[in-house]
C-alpha cells in the first residue's frame, strides 16, 4: 500500500524531537506527493557565524526520487540594522542552495531519494563581528519534499 506521509521533526538546539506518520488511507495510486517537515531554527547569538538547523528527512516508504524541495523560514526577532541573513538549504549529498528569500522552491536535489535529509544554515553577516543582545531566536521553519511514488 502506498502511503501519504506527513513526518513533523521538531528540533530545538540541534536535536530532533520527535517523529510521526499518518497514513492518507486507502491505496493511492503512483503519482506526485508532498512531504511537509517542520522544525525550529536555531537561536543566533554573533554575527559573521555560521548557524545550522537539525537535520530532517521524510519516512517516506516506498522511497521514490525528488522532483522538487521548497522552503519557508522566518525569525521571531527582528535583525539588527546593517546586518544580512544569509540562508542556504542543505543536504549532505547535493551540498547547499542559497535560498535568496524566506520562501521559494529548487530543483537541485532532484533525483535524490523522497527520505533524504535536509537542513538549514543561518549566517548573519555583518561589517564587523559582534555578539547580538538580545540574540535572534528562528520561527517554525518547514522543508516540503515533493516526489514520485512508484
Amino acid at each position: 500500500m502506498i502511503k501519504s506521509v506527513i513526518a513533523k521533526v521538531a528540533a530545538t538546539a540541534g536535536l530532533a524531537l520527535t517523529a510521526a506518520t499518518v497514513a492518507a488511507g486507502p491505496a493511492q495510486a503512483a503519482g506526485q506527493y508532498n512531504d511537509s517537515l517542520s522544525l525550529v531554527g536555531p537561536t543566533i547569538y554573533q554575527t559573521n557565524n555560521y548557524y545550522t538547523s537539525a537535520s530532517v528527512g521524510s519516512t517516506v516508504t516506498p522511497n521514490g526520487p525528488i522532483i522538487t524541495v521548497g522552503w519557508d523560514y522566518s525569525f521571531n526577532t527582528a535583525l539588527p540594522a546593517g546586518t544580512t541573513m544569509k540562508v542556504d538549504l542543505c543536504n549532505a549529498t547535493k551540498g547547499c542552495v542559497s535560498t535568496g528569500t524566506g520562501y521559494g522552491w529548487t530543483d537541485a536535489f532532484n533525483g535524490l531519494p523522497a527520505n533524504s535529509k535536509f537542513y538549514y544554515r543561518f549566517n548573519l553577516s555583518s561589517s564587523t563581528t559582534k555578539v547580538l543582545n538580545p540574540p535572534i531566536s528562528g520561527a517554525r521553519d518547514y522543508i516540503t519534499v515533493g516526489f514520485m511514488q512508484p
